[in-house]
């Protein structure tokens, strides 16, 4: 049995400041921890300092990154089963433009939460502006700062709506689609098999889809 499930002590789940994914993760974990007994307690850390807090052994859990995490922080391990697949977008201010138009652009000023690159293959003219939460990004958008918020869909478009802005779109397709896992410390990889019956239950019952499609309609976002 894990430390952290004999003793009930809380395990600490990492989740990134102001993602929309937390909408939907917070609770799903907080139920399927339930399920194994287990305590748990989240904490807003940005992607660059959670790098280090996972390899010190400060972080139990990650509630839900991008496919490949566990390449970056060695110390995790991925439950197999993808919680969603999030689309990777660029938002800019006035009308929807191509990838390829924007991409284009010289100079072109794009920002992104720090730490992350989406995996995608940016081109050399590029000037980043790294921020710590999606708000930011849409926040430096919105003042004309940089040309176009690289953000997952649904954190983007949160913040668009919940900011209240008319004149802010989305590229007419993503740049790239990923899958999203929940990761665990190697430390509790005891829990793993539990974790991986239980999230592949819901998978099969299409309640981890009707979860996250419920989300998206409170967003005006197309069902997955």
């Amino acid at each position: 049995m894990p430390q952290g499930l004999a003793e009930n002590t809380p395990l600490v789940i990492s989740v990134i400041p102001g993602n929309a994914v937390n909408q939907v993760g917070i609770p799903l974990f907080t139920e399927v921890y339930e399920q194994l007994g287990q305590a748990v307690t989240f904490q807003n850390i940005p992607t660059a300092r959670e790098s280090r807090m996972i390899a010190a052994g400060n972080v139990d859990a990650v509630l839900a990154q991008l496919d490949g995490h566990q390449q970056r922080n060695p110390a995790l391990v991925q439950v197999p089963v993808a919680l969603t697949q999030i689309q990777i977008t660029a938002f800019v201010k006035g009308e929807p433009t191509t990838a390829a138009a924007l991409l284009g652009r010289k100079p072109l000023r794009l920002g992104r939460l720090r730490g992350l690159t989406y995996g995608v293959e940016w081109p050399a003219n590029v000037q980043w502006v790294e921020v710590n939460q999606t708000r930011q990004l849409i926040q430096l958008l919105d003042r004309g700062r940089i040309d176009a918020a690289i953000s997952p869909e649904l954190s983007g478009q949160y913040f668009v709506l919940e900011m209240g802005l008319t004149d802010i779109s989305r590229l007419t397709s993503p740049l790239v689609s990923v899958n999203v896992f929940h990761y665990i410390h190697r430390d509790q990889q005891p829990l793993l098999p539990e974790l991986t019956r239980i999230l592949q239950q819901m998978e099969q019952n299409g309640s981890l889809l009707a979860r996250h499609n419920a989300y998206r309609q409170q967003l005006g976002l197309p069902p997955q």
